[in-house]
């Protein structure tokens, strides 16, 4: 479904917005399992985005499609004449993917490597990541050696992530999350960027697309202000992202309005499709009226 204004701002109304699918109960069902009449292997997932995406990119198995439970909205299918090499494969890559943080929004994936405190429960110790991203973000401060370590191990985690789980394999294009403020003296997202196209081997254009209007940061606003604050506010470069599957990377992902915002703007300058990875999920979905790490 493409993005569109209305959509984004409903998608925050989305329950649930975040999923790690070792949290979830037994995704693939043997035969027997779900129904004791179906000679089939079940399979479901929390919700339908970046999961049911992501599997059918990867895991090229015969089933029936997707369809919504009676009761919820959790898509599911039954898998035909698989074979058992078929449902190693799809084991494999469940396990691969279990670690990070499935993103349900209006891109064509959305991950983020981590919860910014463990599993996501604001009353638990900081993760790596989380940790990482705390000392990678001067704001505005200089950057010192141990913001560019930390910088450059985020980085890492990052290409170990895309190589891993495969379904961002179509991706020619890399762009960072447009900062706040056009002339930060240090800026994370951007400096991602730079590492993992380089080391991917991918092209880097995070420069055909930037902040013209400095604005608020987005994760200080309540929920119905969030998208206003971003409108018109950054420019993309209309000839450059036609025809490209392009991915965008930030350090922070809380309520996705803003890199959800960029995918739209890149959308409607030609690109073909739109992804997203972050560093770290924030505990919160929505805002921060109650301080970031409430629930």
């Amino acid at each position: 479904m493409p993005i569109h204004r209305e959509r984004i701002v409903d998608m925050i109304t989305w329950k649930p917005r975040r999923y790690r699918l070792a949290d979830f109960d037994r995704p693939l069902k043997a035969p027997g399992e779900f129904s004791q009449n179906s000679p089939d292997w079940n399979l479901s997932f929390p919700f339908e985005e970046t999961f049911v995406r992501g599997f059918e990119m990867v895991c090229k198995v015969n089933h029936i499609g997707f369809h919504r439970s009676t009761t919820g909205s959790r898509p599911y299918t039954f898998l035909k004449n698989v074979t058992d090499e078929e449902i190693e494969e799809i084991k494999n890559w469940f396990s691969i993917i279990s670690q990070y943080v499935a993103l349900r929004d209006c891109l064509g994936l959305s991950f983020a490597l981590d919860y910014d405190k463990e599993d996501g429960d604001p009353n638990k110790p900081q993760t790596k990541i989380g940790s990482l991203r705390s000392r990678a973000k001067p704001y505005n401060a200089e950057a010192t050696l141990d913001t560019f370590s930390a910088a450059d191990e985020l980085a890492q985690a990052c290409l170990n992530f895309l190589q891993k789980v495969q379904c961002y394999n179509s991706v020619d294009t890399i762009v960072a999350m447009p900062p706040s403020k056009p002339n930060k003296k240090f800026d994370l997202p951007t400096y991602l960027a730079i590492i993992i196209a380089k080391k991917w081997g991918k092209t880097n254009l995070s420069n055909k697309i930037c902040t013209v209007i400095e604005r608020l940061p987005i994760k200080n606003l309540a929920l119905e202000d969030k998208f206003q604050n971003l409108e018109n506010t950054i420019k993309v470069d209309p000839d450059v992202f036609k025809g490209k599957t392009v991915l965008i990377v930030d350090d922070l992902y809380q309520s996705g309005v803003s890199i959800n915002y960029v995918g739209l703007l890149l959308l409607e300058a030609g690109a073909k499709n739109v992804v997203g990875l972050a560093c770290e999920k924030t505990c919160r979905n929505d805002d921060n009226l109650k301080g970031r790490d409430g629930r």
